[in-house]
């Protein structure tokens, strides 16, 4: 895969028959208030509507592509999106539902929260109740 692109942050989205659904999530992954992102959206072979939504909503971003993965299984399709993202060699990949809002800061809350302190290894992203500069709220 070339690209001159490294993104910090891959943004994986592993989606099965998401209509209803997926057109509002990829908003969300393409509103980041970021430009170091990467969105990498794995069709898991879907029979419906939902690879075409996501490719219409992605047309022209060059910083976003959809694949399809023809094993079926969630597993199968982000074990082809991981693959994408160290691929690309991010830093950082962050695996997101696909009928799910993410706030437009989403991605740059879980970079501060991740820090730089090797004993964190993954974060989510949502409201803790330690004090900020606390080991736990981190």
């Amino acid at each position: 895969m070339a690209t001159a692109f490294r993104p910090k942050w891959v943004i994986v989205i592993a989606f099965y028959n998401e209509a209803n659904y997926i057109a509002p999530t990829v908003a969300c992954a393409l509103a980041q208030d970021r430009d170091d992102i990467m969105l990498v959206c794995v069709d898991n072979a879907s029979s419906d509507a939902s690879p075409q939504i996501v490719a219409d909503a992605i047309a022209g971003n060059t910083r976003a592509m959809l694949v399809t993965e023809t094993n079926q299984g969630h597993t199968f399709a982000l074990r082809r999106g991981l693959a994408i993202a160290q691929e690309l060699g991010a830093e950082n990949i962050a695996f997101w539902d696909a009928d799910t809002f993410y706030p437009p800061h989403y991605i740059s809350r879980a970079d501060e929260l991740l820090g730089r302190d090797p004993r964190v290894v993954g974060v989510q992203a949502f409201d803790i109740y330690d004090p900020y500069e606390s080991f736990h709220h981190r």
